[in-house]
């Protein structure tokens, strides 16, 4: 019997009324059988609140706004997974991205993986514009990994990440 992994979900989020039902929603179709979401409502003033309740499965923790970073570290504490998977709220989830950053977990060594920054189809032309300048930059700065390989890296942003606990 192949039992996977529990996978707590971490999502910072302050003022996302815009895309949090979204990407909520790409969660609950991920192709994956046992993980938790867990959203830190980090300050917002928005209708942010208001829209996670419409998602009783996800535990939501709210701040008076700690910051992203924080807000991530009081949801790791709260989490009960085997692995840390991060994204922000105006990210839209694809099915298998679970089961896509678990993969590349082949051995002890390999203590975190990350994957690529895409853009939606549905995005509004000045977004596409900023990213395509934003992969042109980060060229320069090794943020950007084009490499399809397991890598070490000095970066990975957190909108695309799976750590071991």
């Amino acid at each position: 019997m192949n039992v996977k992994p529990l996978v707590s979900i971490i999502i910072p989020v302050k003022n996302e009324e815009r895309t949090l039902e979204k990407c909520v929603r790409s969660l609950q179709a991920l192709n994956y059988p046992t993980y938790e979401i867990i959203v830190v409502n980090n300050g917002s003033t928005d209708s942010t609140g208001e829209i996670l309740k419409n998602f009783p499965a996800v535990t939501v923790i709210t701040t008076e706004g700690i910051g992203p970073s924080a807000a991530r570290n009081l949801a790791i504490e709260r989490s009960t997974g085997e692995y840390l998977a991060f994204t922000d709220g105006d990210c839209i989830i694809h099915p298998e991205w679970l089961n896509e950053l678990l993969a590349h977990f082949t051995g002890e060594h390999v203590m975190g993986v990350g994957g690529d920054q895409l853009c939606p189809e549905d995005e509004a032309p000045f977004g596409k514009d900023v990213h395509d300048f934003m992969n042109l930059i980060a060229f320069s700065t090794d943020y950007l990994k084009t490499k399809k390989a397991v890598m070490e890296v000095k970066h990975n942003p957190t909108c695309n990440m799976m750590y071991r606990r």
